[in-house]
């Protein structure tokens, strides 16, 4: 690989917008973040693959508000050695490209010197080589069980989104999955998710106390948050964190499901803000992390993908499919051949500015 340079990511890649970053389909519009800048960069076509890290969603936000493809591999299978942690437990490193054929030649090469282990869970078995092109015919997901759940009912979603969403189940039916409908386990209580959050951000920042005043407002306010976490309040988290993981894991083995099918995020890209302002912290009840943060916190593999563009926004909508733990390389495979047969990656217009919403 030849390295072209840096991209602009949120300060400590803690939130979701990257507002120094215009979206390449309308440059009003955010980018998402915090990996935006690498998303910017590949939906305007500066370069064929980037890198980003996912937290709470950032490596899939921004893939699915710029109409790229990204995937965040299960927790531990991409050594996250030498990056600036923003959550240790949560921490992930992956790729993000315009297709997920070619993210999955990337997480080949990442995953290549093995797993890390977790502080959570032991590391996911050997990854085995992975797809990179897709399955002839035209019923390349048969025999695969897909689902949806109520998640996005509890989320107002953009009608772009809902659409896209339609798109991608009814594309998916069209190339031979069976797809079922079950309700999700309940959400992971939201101070459960701070604590695990602040007290891993505070186990990094509190040796840069004395340097409070260096941080931009919103990330300053963020990390003296952290620093509000004790101890029996971690603890805590972190064992109803493995509870919901454990949860999640029984609802797969349950519905015989082989992948969740669901939106990235509920909403098109928003208006460009300053994005580092106090009240923008993001975190617990940002929309932009309604769906992506459960599988942060349950370690679970997604390839993300452009579901097309919103009829009202002219925006792109992403959705993503989920699998357990391990289970990159069918993933990424039924990924590959949803986007090769039905779910072509759009291309932004020749200098675009606005929105035409």
């Amino acid at each position: 690989m030849v390295l072209l340079g840096h991209t602009h990511t949120h300060e400590f890649a803690a939130g979701g917008t990257t507002d120094q970053v215009g979206n390449p389909w309308a440059l009003d519009r955010s980018a998402g973040g915090s990996s935006g800048g690498s998303a910017a960069a590949l939906a305007s076509g500066m370069v064929p693959a980037a890198l980003g890290t996912d937290t709470l969603g950032s490596l899939r936000i921004p893939s699915a508000l710029c109409g790229t493809s990204a995937v965040k591999a299960t927790h531990g299978r991409v050594p996250i050695d030498g990056i600036v942690p923003l959550a240790h437990t949560l921490d992930h490193a992956g790729p993000m490209a315009r297709s997920i054929a070619d993210c999955s030649a990337l997480l080949g090469a990442l995953a290549g010197p093995g797993p890390q282990s977790s502080p959570l869970l032991p590391p996911p078995a050997p990854i085995g080589p992975l797809p990179v092109q897709a399955r002839p015919g035209s019923r390349p997901l048969e025999g695969l069980k897909l689902a949806l759940t109520d998640r996005p009912g509890r989320q107002p979603l953009d009608e772009d989104v809902a659409a896209g969403l339609k798109a991608a189940r009814e594309a998916c039916e069209s190339l031979g999955a069976v797809v079922v409908e079950h309700p999700a386990p309940a959400e992971l209580a939201a101070e459960h998710m701070s604590a695990v959050l602040f007290g891993d951000m505070w186990a990094q920042h509190r040796d840069y106390a004395d340097r409070a005043d260096r941080y931009r407002p919103s990330i300053g306010a963020l990390v003296g948050a952290a620093a509000g976490c004790d101890a029996p309040t971690y603890v805590a988290a972190q064992q109803a964190r493995d509870a919901f993981t454990v949860e999640w894991e029984g609802w797969f083995a349950r519905h015989g499901v082989d992948f969740l099918l669901e939106p990235t995020v509920p909403l098109v890209a928003e208006p460009r803000g300053e994005g580092y302002e106090l009240g923008n912290e993001g975190g617990e009840g940002d929309p932009l992390i309604a769906f992506t943060a459960t599988w942060d916190l349950t370690g679970f593999p997604v390839a993300s993908l452009p579901a097309g563009l919103g009829a009202v926004s002219g925006l792109p909508v992403g959705v993503s499919l989920v699998g357990q733990r391990g289970t990159e390389a069918p993933l990424l495979q039924a990924a590959i051949d949803l986007q090769e047969h039905a779910l072509a990656p759009p291309r932004p217009p020749e200098g675009a500015t606005t929105a035409p919403r």
